[in-house]
């Protein structure tokens, strides 16, 4: 349960905005042939995301098992070593930008209905959360969801 904490608050913040935006009509400016270019990005943004994710996710995946095999085998040169490496922050960068804009593409997209708008919004951020919640989340050892007990000392 620990894991949603940040991706639910941070999606009924995005809900929230997104229904107060619509209440005082601020999306007015966007009309139904903006659907073409907003659905190109998304499909865009949403390619380029998944690919930067899903890399993200194997190598901090793979990262952190070295890590724990490394502790459950008491090599603790080889456990610090691994321990000490962190995803460097351009990449973090890089996925946090493209969760924004493919974000904000969906947050702007003109929706007929509310429980459309609604329903994505909350799926999309909830989903965007979730992948940086696990990667940053994975990519520290040593804290967090899936924190390596019996750690080797220095």
């Amino acid at each position: 349960m620990q894991l949603f904490k940040r991706p639910i608050v941070i999606t009924i913040m995005s809900v929230g905005l997104w229904l107060l935006g619509r209440h005082l009509d601020v999306f007015r400016f966007l009309s139904e042939n903006d659907e073409v270019g907003i659905s190109a990005t998304i499909t865009t943004l949403g390619l380029i995301y998944w690919l930067v994710a899903a890399a993200v996710l194997a190598t901090v995946w793979s990262q952190w098992i070295q890590t724990e095999d490394a502790a459950f085998e008491k090599n603790s040169k080889r456990f610090w070593e691994l321990a000490e490496r962190r995803m460097p922050k351009p990449v973090k960068t890089v996925l946090a930008f493209i969760s924004f804009f493919l974000w904000a593409a969906f947050f702007f997209m003109p929706y007929n209905s509310i429980f459309a708008g609604v329903f994505t919004i909350l799926s999309i951020t909830t989903t965007l959360s979730l992948v940086w919640e696990i990667a940053v989340d994975l990519d520290n050892p040593l804290s967090g969801i899936w924190r390596i007990k019996n750690i080797p000392p220095k």
